[in-house]
Formats: C-alpha cells, structure tokens, sequence
C-alpha cells in the first residue's frame, strides 16, 4: 500500500478512519506503518488499535524519528545519513539559493540557516 497521510477533525487519535486505513494496508500488505509526532500518542494509538479485532499484529505505531533510526538500524550499514557539519553547510546553500530568488521572505541570518538544519 502506497503512503497514506491523514489528518482529521476527529479528536480521537485512534479514530475510525485511521482504523480503516489499518485494516486495508493489513489485508493489502500484511503490514502497516502509523506515524504520530510523540512517544505518548503511539503508546496511546498501540493501545487502543490492539483493542480492535484482527489489528493487533503487523502494525508498527512509532514517531517519524524513532522509525527511521531504527530502519537504519536494520538496514543501514552504521554510518550517519549527515553529520552536523554537513547538514550546516546544506541549509546555508538551500537558504542562500532561496533568497536569492525574487520575491523571497526569507534572510540570510545564521538563526535561518540554524532553523533548516535542525529541521532537517
């Protein structure tokens, strides 16, 4: 199954779509993936999916960090994707080429620069 992204006015993390689109990514994979932006909420997501019928095994329930580490983990040959230096010196080239386009709200300060790196 494709990347599905979701995002509801449910206020239920576990919401009834989300269960929906476990349970096909299961019958069409025998696998699924859900992504949520704390450790708190996956433990909360985990809970209440292993209460459903049928969707207690093949789903992973993880923050986007804890998961790709953990894809390198296993797949990766133990070196980092980036250092620090390395990622520095990309956002200040991907800064520096954004603002040099017209129109651009964006500044060539060192905070900037800071920003895209730790985003990245």
């Amino acid at each position: 199954m494709p990347l599905s992204a979701l995002s509801a006015t449910d206020e239920r993390l576990a919401s009834p779509e989300l269960v929906g689109r476990v349970r096909d990514a299961l019958g069409s994979c025998g696998r699924a993936v859900v992504l949520v932006p704390s450790f708190a909420q996956a433990l909360e997501i985990q809970r209440a999916l292993a209460a459903e019928r049928g969707l207690s095994l093949g789903v992973t329930v993880s923050t986007p960090a804890a998961w790709a580490r953990e894809r390198w983990e296993v797949w990766g040959d133990g070196r980092r994707l980036v250092d620090d230096a390395s990622r520095d010196v990309l956002a200040r080239r991907v800064l520096a080429q954004a603002v040099g386009r017209p129109g651009s709200p964006l500044r060539e300060t060192p905070g900037t620069a800071a920003l895209l790196a730790d985003l990245a």
